[in-house]
């Protein structure tokens, strides 16, 4: 669900005993914005009163009801959603800072940390955003680094530099989602030295009688090095596609790249790069990974 009029003061945290539903929370006035913690989720109020959520809350506090068709009690009203909420709260600075960031905040020096928004379809709101977390930035002599807003993508992210105060400060702010530390790259530079080589590879053809598999997904880059030797025949599906099977989403190309070798960097170690098989793509997924519009109406 996208949300268009979008408040971060209303994003509140409850801390969950129980699996909810993201449908019992909308019943509440409630959307579901991050669920990964597994006994938290982070939802959106679209009522600064709560008025959805306090009606059902005085119901559940009713107790246990007559059952129509007994003299029996039965449950309470939503009981098995608010027996599920041991919290409900506002967000917090910590809230906003990630696990392994948090972990770093014991030192004494400049630290660069990336900041990501709240998103909103809104080019505009997220600009105004962003340039209040430089402001902020400025105020406590901190470095604004760079920044990437992208609405198809959904994200609006900026790389800073400062003190531990500067991080916590810039999670006190209401459009921040997550102050993340910088990602670190999992490949040694003796790695990268190794995969600079890759180039000088030969990669033989399959046998002529060896087997074809399918690959129906974003298509491949038919021409990239480790496939080429191995690729019988790319083709699109979808006549939006104009017969291009070209992988512009990109996940099509990983998956042929598993297919055929498994673990690359280990084959790639091991100096053996021997397709198995011949691949046949069928491009059925455009540049976001999704089926065409015309595709999906005409199924």
């Amino acid at each position: 669900m996208q949300i268009t009029d979008f408040d971060p003061k209303l994003i509140l945290r409850i801390d969950l005993g129980a699996r909810v539903a993201e449908d019992d929370f909308a019943r509440a006035g409630l959307t579901v914005l991050d669920s990964t913690e597994r006994n938290a989720s982070v939802v959106f109020a679209d009522d600064a009163e709560l008025r959805a959520f306090r009606t059902r809350l005085e119901e559940y506090r009713q107790g246990r009801r007559q059952r129509a068709d007994s003299d029996e009690l039965g449950s309470a009203a939503y009981e098995n959603f608010f027996d599920a909420i041991d919290a409900l709260r506002v967000l917090t600075p910590e809230d906003r800072i990630s696990a392994r960031l948090a972990t770093e905040l014991d030192v004494d020096e400049s630290l660069i940390f990336d900041v990501e928004c709240w998103f909103v379809p809104d080019r505009q709101k997220l600009d105004e955003w962003l340039r209040e977390i430089q402001e902020r930035l400025e105020e406590l002599d901190a470095e604004w680094l760079d920044q990437f807003v992208s609405l198809r993508a959904g994200v609006a992210v900026a790389r800073c530099r400062g003190s531990v105060a500067a991080v916590r400060a810039i999670a006190d702010l209401d459009q921040v989602a997550v102050v993340d530390r910088v990602p670190q790259p999992r490949l040694t530079r003796a790695d990268l030295a190794a995969l600079q080589e890759i180039g000088d590879l030969t990669v033989d053809a399959p046998a002529s009688d060896d087997p074809v598999i399918g690959i129906i997904d974003s298509g491949i880059r038919a021409g990239h090095p480790l496939l080429k030797p191995a690729v019988a025949e790319a083709t699109a599906l979808h006549e939006e596609f104009g017969g291009q099977g070209e992988d512009e989403a990109g996940h099509g190309t990983q998956v042929a790249g598993v297919a055929l070798y498994g673990d690359l960097e280990a084959a790639v170690r091991a100096g053996r790069l021997e397709p198995p098989f011949w691949l046949a793509s069928v491009r059925v997924l455009d540049p976001d990974a999704r089926v065409p519009e015309a595709a999906s109406s005409s199924v």
